[in-house]
């Protein structure tokens, strides 16, 4: 039973917060699949109390909260908010005291009822800049503009628009704060941007675009340095995943993993292609206890033709399928014994043919005998059920031992 403070996601919401016998309860955030995010108390799984909503649509009536399960999956959705309100909550419904302010910069201040504004008053904002300016009147040098949005621009200007170092701070929508240089009212050269839902970007951009180099920490974890290309990780970079895999290589067209070296906290080291982000082609991949593989992959699976060597010096060549030695193969043994048969899912089965190893004591004048003959078996899912051996005498016909 959940209690106390925790953190719980489905594939597209999520809610960090308290919790009173697996139910929301006290303060908390929740973000919406609509991109929609309360901050502020709970009571029951019901908004109730003092609390903080922003619509990705103005006018849509707040939806109901609903307890998320415990898969940590949820994947952020960028949204610009049109709408806000700050204040009082009942059984999901907008009541008491509050402020409703749209995406033009109005607001209506006063009394709420069960979603509906009754009594207060509205009022239209307008900017105000404090600062320097041209002769033509205009914002130049260094000021401080406040929006009707709610948005604070403090920093250099140029003919009106930002331009030079400056800090932004977003009163509503995906975006918290940036920082950095500016160039005709857009982001470009270096700065930090910080996102509502806690991500944050540090690195080059231009016109308003991450371009270059940078690095951004994922709300779920992830971090990835390196090239960035139309506002997505393109080129040269590394990403140290929350699940502890850390990827170095290449990445391309939407961000997706081309070709690298991906290591994963079991030990494995995987070097080779990426199809639509997932281990797909030839490669060489190295275990923890020492095995090797070297084959072909499919969808993050061994599958095809592959050879793997075991720390023993045992090798299998044959074939692969998810993940499992599975089809045609062939086993070395360290001492030179080679069995060649049939696997299903990892384990021996069917008919086989088992070599035992050259004796190196064995000379041709000798009167020891031919070297061993290779033994016919029969496995069922990993269990050896007959072996046909083939016994040669030093005088007479040759003839079969069934066992």
């Amino acid at each position: 039973m959940r209690d106390g403070l925790g953190e719980y996601a489905c594939d597209t919401e999520r809610y960090v917060g308290s919790w009173t016998k697996d139910a929301m309860d006290g303060p908390g955030k929740y973000f919406y699949s609509s991109g929609a995010v309360y901050d502020g108390m709970i009571c029951n799984n019901q908004m109730h109390g003092e609390g903080t909503y922003r619509w990705p649509k103005e006018g849509d009536e707040p939806p109901l909260i609903n307890p998320p399960t415990e898969s940590p999956t949820h994947t952020a959705t960028k949204v610009m908010y049109q709408a806000t309100y700050v204040g009082g909550w009942q059984n999901n419904r907008m009541h008491g005291q509050g402020v409703y302010t749209d995406s033009a910069g109005v607001k209506w201040e006063g009394e709420f009822h069960n979603g509906t504004f009754r009594t207060g008053h509205s009022q239209v904002a307008v900017d105000a800049y404090v600062g320097e300016r041209n002769e033509g009147g205009a914002p130049h040098g260094c000021g401080v503009m406040q929006y009707a949005n709610g948005d604070v621009y403090e920093g250099a200007w140029v003919d009106g628009q930002h331009s030079g170092e400056g800090t932004l701070q977003c009163a509503s929508g995906d975006v918290h704060t940036y920082q950095g240089t500016w160039l005709s009212g857009r982001r470009h050269g270096t700065g930090t941007q910080q996102y509502t839902n806690g991500e944050v970007y540090s690195g080059q951009w231009v016109q308003d675009v991450k371009e270059g180099t940078g690095m951004q920490q994922y709300m779920k974890g992830d971090v990835y340095e390196g090239e960035w290309v139309g506002g997505v990780p393109q080129g040269e970079g590394v990403m140290r995943y929350a699940t502890k895999e850390v990827f170095t290589g290449t990445f391309g067209d939407g961000g997706k993993r081309v070709h690298g070296v991906l290591e994963q906290p079991n030990g494995a080291r995987y070097t080779g292609p990426f199809v639509g982000g997932r281990r797909e082609g030839t490669a060489r991949t190295t275990y923890k206890d020492g095995s090797v593989h070297e084959g072909e992959w499919l969808m993050d699976r061994r599958c095809g033709q592959g050879k793997l060597t075991f720390n023993d010096g045992s090798t299998y060549a044959g074939a692969f399928q998810e993940d499992m030695l599975h089809g045609e193969g062939k086993w070395t043994y360290p001492d030179g014994a080679v069995f060649e048969g049939h696997w299903r899912k990892d384990k021996r089965h069917g008919a086989g043919t088992l070599q035992a190893p050259p004796d190196p004591n064995f000379k041709l004048k000798n009167k020891k005998g031919p070297p061993p003959k290779p033994v016919r078996q029969i496995w069922d899912e990993g269990v050896l059920v007959k072996e046909i051996r083939t016994v040669t005498r030093t005088e007479g016909p040759a003839c079969c031992c069934v066992s």
